[in-house]
């Protein structure tokens, strides 16, 4: 009968720890992938959404009282409905008011959001372009005064 020698079992056994440290590499590198793409996802969807609210607020514009002219970090509207609407960046978190009441959070704490700008268009048309920066991903949403 023959068995393993010492040397044959310390060759498998090295084998085997080289197999399985392979093994480790893939799956970390896909749970790191995984984890990237949900963190881009939230970032595009949270993106999609405050882009869509700021395309309402701009879209029946009626006058704009911040900022008066140039770039700002806050807009103040009110819409042709005669609806006051205020839009500013707090802590990391696009907030939204209507009306005078609450302000109202339009991200939440799965995304971080570093920059909120209104810039106001001058010339043959006037309007306001809205551009935020969430996970580094940039949006932007244009919209134009109707005479």
């Amino acid at each position: 009968m023959r068995a393993f020698t010492l040397i044959e079992t310390i060759i498998y056994i090295a084998l085997f720890g080289v197999f399985m440290s392979g093994v480790l590499l893939s799956v970390y590198g896909m749970m790191q992938s995984g984890d990237q793409f949900t963190n881009r996802n939230s970032a595009t969807n949270e993106g999609t959404f405050v882009t869509a609210k700021l395309d309402w607020v701009l879209r029946s514009l009626g006058s704009v009282t911040t900022p008066s002219s140039g770039y700002g970090t806050s807009l103040s509207v009110t819409r042709s409905d005669g609806t006051q609407v205020d839009v500013r960046l707090t802590s990391g978190v696009i907030e939204m008011r209507i009306n005078g009441g609450s302000y109202v959070p339009l991200t939440t704490n799965n995304v971080t959001v570093t920059s909120l700008g209104f810039n106001t268009l001058s010339g043959t048309q006037t309007g306001i372009e809205a551009s935020t920066t969430i996970n580094g991903i940039s949006f932007m949403t244009r919209r134009y005064i109707r005479k």
